[in-house]
């Protein structure tokens, strides 16, 4: 958690942008997860996807990916 929120700190941004569509046409399989999502994903429901959401990252409603 520490790590992210030197992270974000530094200017890492908590929602990256659009993937752009000329790579999704290369990548069929590419997903789009945000970092929160991931987050949750990963480590659950706690510090680093509070940190994530305090700097911005939008929250998600569950673990699965949007």
């Amino acid at each position: 958690a520490e790590a992210v929120r030197a992270l974000l700190a530094a200017g890492a941004r908590p929602e990256p942008g659009a993937v752009p569509a000329r790579v999704h046409r290369r990548r069929t399989s590419l997903v789009a997860e945000t970092p929160a999502a991931l987050a949750l994903r990963l480590y659950g429901p706690g510090e680093i996807l509070d940190a994530l959401v305090a700097a911005g990252a939008s929250p998600v409603s569950s673990g699965a990916p949007s």
